[in-house]
């Protein structure tokens, strides 16, 4: 790797950036996301009643209902779905406006980040505040997403820097390379 490499980047920090890091601290490198979809809420949910439904069914000795007893619980099958649903928008509702509100709260929010990567370190300074240097030997992975870099210092100690902030493909395939050849991890993710 060349040491003369020296690669600044800019851009103002936003609630899209905070959510994309995020979504990319909690997505599984193999996996697609560890979030729950609407799909998975459906499945668990229905597992359940049907583990529930079993049991009941096993209490009364009755292990295989007839068809009259399945259109009962039809009407109770709808409304378990339609609550699923609600109970879903609802939480995903909660839980964007409780990160649109931290973020508004935060000193950090809409301010210009000037970040310069070399081979030795990668160094961040936004509006107003002293920078803040990074080794790369004291990093434990990157994680390159479509919408920008995770740099890890451990598990949930993290900065971000947002594809956006840099000038050229040149400049996301350098840091990329040195991530891979600097860092312990290296992880590409789809999402």
């Amino acid at each position: 790797m060349k040491k003369n490499i020296r690669i600044t980047a800019t851009f103002i920090w936003t609630l899209d950036d905070l959510i994309a890091r995020k979504k990319a601290l909690v997505t599984n490198p193999v996996a697609s996301s560890g979030k729950l979809s609407i799909f998975s809420w459906l499945i668990y949910g229905l597992l359940i009643l049907a583990i529930v439904w079993a049991i009941a069914k096993l209490l009364n000795k009755q292990i295989i209902p007839s068809f009259t007893t399945i259109q009962n619980y039809l009407p109770l099958i709808g409304m378990y779905i339609f609550l699923s649903i609600a109970l879903w928008a609802t939480f995903t509702f909660i839980q964007k406006r409780n990160l649109k509100q931290s973020f508004l709260q935060s000193p950090d929010s809409n301010k210009r980040v000037l970040v310069t990567i070399t081979p030795d370190e990668i160094v961040m300074k936004a509006d107003g505040s002293s920078e803040t240097r990074w080794n790369w030997k004291v990093l434990s992975g990157v994680r390159k997403t479509p919408k920008g870099f995770v740099f890890f210092q451990a598990p949930r100690t993290v900065f971000w820097i947002p594809i956006r902030a840099f000038q050229s493909t040149n400049d996301i395939e350098t840091v990329s390379e040195l991530a891979r050849s600097l860092t312990p991890k290296f992880s590409i993710t789809a999402t």
